[in-house]
């Protein structure tokens, strides 16, 4: 006996992939894995476990616990049909064969694949203790970038350049779709556009072949031009700001336009959006307090607040709620013997000269005085 391969040659080892392709590389298609746990409810008799869409293989399902599956399924037509999965065999339902086995408590649900239209899979409710399923199945990538031709060239003659662009395309429809459906898989890269020269031959109306480069100064590539920075959303403390950017093109003579961005994607696309000012936001510093102002009894204390930048360099800016104090009562110990003086002793020169200037200054001011 010799063996036949997936590619229908005799000797051929070749195997299909998880996916089904034969020799393939298993990126058409990414492994789903899950669990779900039943959520009884009293206005609830069943749930929808997982909806495994089609053209997916090597389906497995297994629910432990009182309640069981049921299958619903929808064709691409919009067919729909159900199957209680009443007893444990094996049965085809939308051309896809499928083995099902019951146990007292458990259930075992297995479809090779592919399957021929979108299964739900569902559970019934049939008892107070929860359920859980657990499943695993390979989902195709039905949404795949695939490269166009090459656009018009951008000159008639004398040399241009043309691009060509990726489109995102619907296996199962076979029809272009938006741009997102191919960004759900992050197995999808979107493939870089290649640029090459076209209409080399020399324009009639000239005297001579001109030749063409890629940066040439007569007939420049598209480039990305940006609008300048913004001004920062924030002085301090981490920002944003931003700016516009469009795909322009020059004529030869040094005109710009603006024309589609797919000409520019040859090149990558400038930044639209950068963090400012992020250094640390100007604070408080407050200084060592002063001596009290008596040697004895209740007197006052004060300290210097300055407002300090990153750079430590005294600024404004800083919020003038959160600005510590800079007088508060203090108490030395030793106890006065001047009971016959009517002014405490604060209130003797120079201390009540200083005192009195200080209460004048109500109006607090970042100034230096």
């Amino acid at each position: 006996c010799q063996i036949v391969g997936c590619d229908h040659q005799l000797g051929s080892a070749v195997k299909e992939d998880n996916c089904g392709v034969c020799n393939g590389d298993g990126t058409t298609c990414r492994l789903v894995r899950g669990q779900y746990k039943s959520q009884l409810s009293a206005n609830k008799l069943d749930d929808t476990v997982v909806t495994i869409p089609y053209g997916s293989r090597q389906i497995r399902l297994m629910l432990k616990g009182p309640d069981h599956l049921y299958l619903e399924t929808k064709t691409l037509q919009g067919v729909k049909s159900e199957n209680s999965l009443s007893s444990t065999g094996s049965f085809l339902m939308e051309n896809s064969s499928i083995s099902f086995q019951k146990f007292s408590d458990k259930e075992i649900l297995r479809i090779p694949g592919p399957l021929m239209a979108d299964f739900t899979i569902k559970i019934r409710y049939a008892g107070a203790a929860d359920s859980s399923v657990q499943f695993i199945y390979y989902q195709p990538i039905i949404h795949r970038w695939r490269e166009t031709d090459f656009f018009p060239c951008s000159a008639s003659c004398g040399g241009g350049y043309q691009l060509t662009s990726a489109e995102c395309f619907d296996l199962r429809s076979n029809r272009v779709v938006a741009d997102q459906y191919c960004h759900y898989y992050p197995e999808n890269i979107k493939p870089k556009p290649r640029l090459q020269e076209c209409n080399l031959d020399p324009c009639p109306a000239s005297d001579g072949y001109k030749q063409i480069m890629p940066y040439d100064l007569y007939h420049p590539l598209p480039r990305w031009e940006s609008t300048p920075w913004t001004a920062c959303s924030s002085s301090c403390g981490g920002g944003i700001q931003s700016r516009s950017i469009s795909c322009v093109e020059e004529d030869i003579q040094g005109h710009i336009s603006p024309v589609e961005e797919w000409k520019c994607m040859y090149t990558p696309k400038m930044p639209v959006v950068q963090p400012c000012n992020i250094f640390d936001c100007p604070k408080w510093l407050a200084q060592e307090w002063s001596p009290c102002t008596v040697t004895c009894g209740q007197g006052l204390r004060y300290r210097v607040v300055l407002c300090i930048d990153h750079r430590g360099m005294h600024t404004g800016g800083c919020t003038p709620k959160t600005k510590p104090h800079i007088k508060e009562e203090c108490i030395v110990p030793t106890p006065c013997y001047k009971p016959k003086e009517k002014l405490p002793v604060e209130a003797k020169l120079p201390w009540y000269k200083q005192a009195q200037e200080l209460e004048e200054g109500a109006v607090v001011s970042e100034e230096p005085s």
